[in-house]
């Protein structure tokens, strides 16, 4: 899977075409896109009613950009480490939007969907994507390589200077000792800290 997403080749099985690679194709979304796309879904709709900035339809080679996201910079402005969230306590105390909601960041969530595909964790997948940074990282190592939140958080990150983050095997996350001697690892319930 990240094979994919490092080289960026053109994704195999997506519609229009499904028989030939593809590579994304951004389409910025108007009141008329549902039917000149023909994809079932109205992503006008989708964009007004749910407040994305951009979203990837599985299975489709379209990365749709919703009006919303030319109202957002495209960087962050300001010093390095201004908007990085602190860890208080072994968690993320504040805010992702403000450390990875601008449009660079964005874009490269919608193309690790894309490159992932069908294993990229979505809305409507199980388990499904997380998108605030404790939720990140309380998921289990095979998940988190299938969350695109991971890899935009992680952009952010770096590109800002943050260097200060949880201990995911530290309480009071799920992979720490204490929480594994609690019941087997693989039971869902012992691995679900809340952070809501």
């Amino acid at each position: 899977m990240l094979q994919d997403v490092y080289s960026l080749r053109p994704a195999r099985g997506m519609r229009p075409n499904p028989l030939r690679a593809q590579l994304p194709e951004f389409v910025c979304v108007k009141p008329d896109t549902s039917w000149r796309y023909n994809i079932g879904v109205d992503p006008y709709i989708k964009c007004e009613q749910t407040g994305f900035f951009s979203m990837w339809l599985r299975g489709f080679k379209y990365v749709f950009i919703c009006e919303k996201y030319f109202n957002m910079t495209m960087s962050p402005i300001g010093p390095p480490a201004k908007y990085c969230v602190p860890v208080i306590e072994n968690k993320f105390n504040g805010r992702g939007d403000l450390l990875g909601d601008y449009q660079k960041y964005i874009l490269v969530h919608e193309l690790v969907h894309f490159y992932l595909g069908r294993s990229s964790l979505g809305w409507s997948t199980n388990p499904k994507e997380n998108y605030r940074m404790n939720q990140c990282v309380n998921m289990d190592p095979k998940n988190s390589l299938k969350n695109p939140m991971h890899y935009q958080y992680f952009l952010a990150m770096v590109e800002q200077n943050c260097i200060d983050e949880p201990d995911p095997f530290a309480p009071p996350f799920p992979l720490s000792p204490e929480a594994l001697a609690l019941g087997n690892s693989s039971d869902p319930s012992v691995l679900a800290v809340d952070f809501s």
